[in-house]
C-alpha cells in the first residue's frame, strides 16, 4: 500500500517524549513507552488470513484457528481452544505478576460469512490481535493479559457470547475488552462516510465532527460504555499524536443505542456488565465491499491499520501496568 509519510517518525518521536513527559500524572514508574506496530509482519499475517472464506466449513477458518494457536504459543501464551459445542475460540493467556484476578482482553473474530475472503471484515482485526500479542509478549504486566480469536461473530456474536457467559458464571474479573473489528478500509474523499439512521439526533457532536471533516471515512471510530470511557480516551490522545482522528462514541447502554453499534462482539461484554471498546473503521458505513467477495486485502489500507494498532496497544499497556 502506501508509503508511510516523511513525518511519520517524527510524530511517533514526539508520542513518546509526551509519554515520558506525563509520567508525573501517574505512579512513580510512569507509563509505558509508546510501540510501534510492525508493518510487515502485519502484511504478511493478513496475506495468510484474508486468502479463502472462513465459515466453519472452510479449510481456511481451521488454518487461521491454528495460526492463532501457534503464534500466541510461540509468543509465551498458555492457550485454550474453547470450543464451546458450535465452534471453537482461541485464547491465550499471560498470568500478571501482581494482579492476575485482574483481567484485560485484546480481542477479534475469525470468521467470516460465506463466499467471502473478509480482508477487512475482519482479517484485519486478526491480524491487529497478533500484532498486538506480540508487542504486548515483550514485558511482564501487572494485570493478567488474554489475547482472544473469536468464532462465529457473523451473525450473532456466539463465539464472545460463550465466553463472557462463561466468564460470568467463574466471576472473572474483566476490567476492559479491547475488540478490533474492520480496522482497514478508508475513503479520503469527501461524503465517503455515512452513519446509522438516527445518528446526528444521538450525538450531535460527534456528527459535526464528522461533517467538519466533510464527512471523510478517514478515520478510526471507537465506540465504548462510560466503564471503558478513560481507557478509549489513551487510544484518541496516542492518535492525535499521529495524525490519525479518532471519533469517540460513549455509549449510555441505558439509552436508545442504534443497533449497529451494537454489532460486534463488544455487546457480548456489555451485556454482561463488563467494560468494551469496539475499534472499527465504521464497516459497512464507509466500505462497500463488506460482506461481499470484493473484501480484499486490495481494497485495504495497512498503514492506516498500524496507526490504529499502534495507539490501541499505548492504551492496553497502560491498563494492564494501573
Amino acid at each position: 500500500m502506501n508509503n508511510l509519510p516523511a513525518n511519520y517518525f517524527f510524530r511517533l518521536l514526539g508520542l513518546s517524549m509526551l509519554l515520558m513527559f506525563s509520567s508525573c500524572s501517574w505512579e512513580e514508574k510512569g507509563p509505558p513507552a509508546f510501540q510501534i506496530a510492525d508493518r510487515s509482519l502485519y502484511a504478511s499475517d493478513l496475506a495468510i488470513i484474508a486468502r479463502a472464506p472462513r465459515t466453519g466449513t472452510d479449510e481456511n477458518h481451521q488454518e487461521v484457528q491454528d495460526l492463532c494457536a501457534s503464534r500466541f504459543t510461540e509468543l509465551g501464551y498458555a492457550v485454550e481452544r474453547h470450543d464451546y459445542g458450535g465452534g471453537v475460540n482461541v485464547i491465550g493467556t499471560l498470568l500478571g505478576t501482581v494482579r492476575s484476578d485482574e483481567v484485560v482482553i485484546v480481542s477479534a473474530h475469525y470468521d467470516t460469512i460465506v463466499n467471502s475472503n473478509g480482508a477487512d471484515d475482519n482479517a484485519s482485526g486478526v491480524a491487529a490481535v497478533l500484532e498486538s500479542a506480540r508487542l504486548l509478549s515483550t514485558g511482564k504486566h501487572e494485570r493478567t493479559l488474554i489475547v482472544a480469536c473469536w468464532d462465529q461473530e457473523e451473525p450473532a456474536l456466539t463465539g464472545s457470547y460463550m465466553y463472557v457467559n462463561r466468564a460470568k458464571e467463574n466471576k472473572t474479573q474483566i476490567q476492559v475488552a479491547y475488540i478490533f473489528d474492520e480496522i482497514g478500509y478508508v475513503n479520503h474523499q469527501p461524503n465517503s462516510q455515512d452513519f446509522p439512521t438516527g445518528f446526528d439526533a444521538i450525538y450531535p457532536i460527534e456528527a459535526a465532527k464528522v461533517r467538519a471533516n466533510q464527512s471523510r471515512g478517514d478515520f478510526v471510530l471507537l465506540v465504548f460504555d462510560n466503564q471503558a470511557s478513560q481507557w478509549a480516551h489513551m487510544i484518541a490522545d496516542a492518535s492525535d499524536q499521529e495524525d490519525l482522528l479518532a471519533i469517540q462514541l460513549e455509549v449510555d447502554l441505558s439509552g436508545r443505542v442504534p443497533t449497529q453499534l451494537r454489532n460486534s462482539d463488544h455487546q457480548s461484554f456489555w451485556s454482561q456488565g463488563y467494560p468494551a471498546i469496539e475499534i472499527t473503521d465504521t464497516a459497512g458505513n464507509r466500505n462497500p465491499y463488506q460482506h461481499t467477495d470484493k473484501d480484499t486485502i486490495s481494497t485495504l489500507d495497512i498503514d492506516f491499520s498500524i496507526q490504529v494498532i499502534s495507539a490501541v496497544v499505548a492504551s492496553v499497556q497502560t491498563v494492564l501496568n494501573p
